[in-house]
């Protein structure tokens, strides 16, 4: 495995040093109080839950297009910038005064914050997978992706017969029946409609949950076969790393620090609000900043105050990869940098 690139271990030791410092202090695991600021809030400012400026969770161009929505004396919703004779329902959706939908010139801007920082990838690395239940967990993800195609297509053609096929699934979902009338739907065709939405979500939520243990097996197939000491893990979620390891010399010293993120088909790397801006998953602000609230990683480091140590002086690398279960079968790791 490659030495640390320059740009992630600075980093990592600049703004990491002083939380490995602290947790190797800590003499027993479990939950502590957070040792600095929460992530949306600059270093050493006052947590922005206690803030009356707190941010609302809007971008600046959502909260300048949330400025000009006004209530009518009929009750409705309407934007200063919206056509004559329209109103917006409760899910900001532009309607003409009779009810049904109507062309939006002027819509609520996307609620995808823009990154300031961005994974720097080096060079893919394939793997072949060596568990014995990979094969069989590789038919059954085609299995639900055709199943999931299926359910797709399905709630294409009821739509398409009904005359909405501008109506997304997600949206069919989230539909009320008032809506539906406004559409000049009648409670049975809403019903077949809700119905097929609901069916191609599950189906939809059945590939993603399988694809992201398929990832989450892959990499722990990586770490096995480099000889790596697995990190236990309590859970998955926000703010904690997808899986971790430890590397050793012949001696038994550590050596690194191992943090992958496993992915199944094609699904994104996210990002995550630091104190140095939106971070994606692979970026050192990304990094840096999960290191200090992975809970597993606290704990760990807690326990092995030598290795915090040598995380603090720069002595123990850090490498940081992404493992990929492709749809095509083949794996990969590829490096951040």
């Amino acid at each position: 495995m490659p030495k640390i690139p320059s740009r992630l271990g600075g980093f990592i030791v600049k703004h990491c040093g002083d939380y490995f410092r602290t947790v190797r202090k800590l003499d027993a695991p479990g939950p502590r109080p957070r040792t600095r600021p929460n992530s949306v809030d600059a270093p050493g400012a006052t947590p922005s839950r206690h803030r009356p400026d707190a941010p609302s969770g809007r971008t600046p161009q959502q909260q300048q297009w949330d400025d000009g929505l006004t209530r009518r004396p009929d009750g409705r919703t309407t934007h200063r910038n919206d056509p004559p004779g329209t109103y917006r329902d409760r899910n900001g959706r532009l309607h003409d005064d009779k009810g049904p939908f109507t062309k939006d010139p002027n819509p609520r801007p996307s609620s995808d914050k823009p990154i300031d920082h961005r994974a720097q990838r080096g060079s893919p690395e394939k793997h072949t997978v060596s568990d014995d239940t990979w094969n069989s967990n590789v038919s059954k993800r085609e299995d639900l992706q055709g199943a999931n195609t299926s359910a797709r297509q399905e709630y294409d053609e009821i739509s398409r017969e009904l005359g909405v096929s501008d109506i997304s699934p997600s949206d069919a979902r989230k539909m009320t029946p008032e809506e539906a009338r406004s559409r000049g739907l009648t409670d049975d065709q809403y019903q077949d409609l809700r119905g097929a939405a609901e069916t191609e979500g599950a189906a939809s939520q059945r590939l993603r949950n399988h694809s992201e243990d398929m990832g989450h097996q892959a990499t722990q197939d990586v770490m096995r076969r480099r000889g790596e000491e697995p990190i236990p893990s309590s859970g998955r979620g926000s703010g904690r790393f997808d899986e971790m390891s430890i590397s050793r010399d012949a001696q038994g010293n550590p050596t690194s620090l191992n943090i992958y993120e496993a992915k199944g088909g094609d699904s994104p790397l996210g990002a995550r609000d630091t104190p140095h801006g939106r971070a994606q998953q692979g970026s050192p602000e990304y990094l840096s900043d999960v290191m200090q609230r992975d809970p597993d990683l606290r704990d760990f480091l807690q326990r092995n105050p030598d290795i915090a140590e040598g995380l603090a002086s720069g002595k123990i690398n850090v490498h940081y990869s992404e493992v990929r279960a492709h749809p095509s079968r083949d794996v990969t790791i590829t490096p951040f940098q």
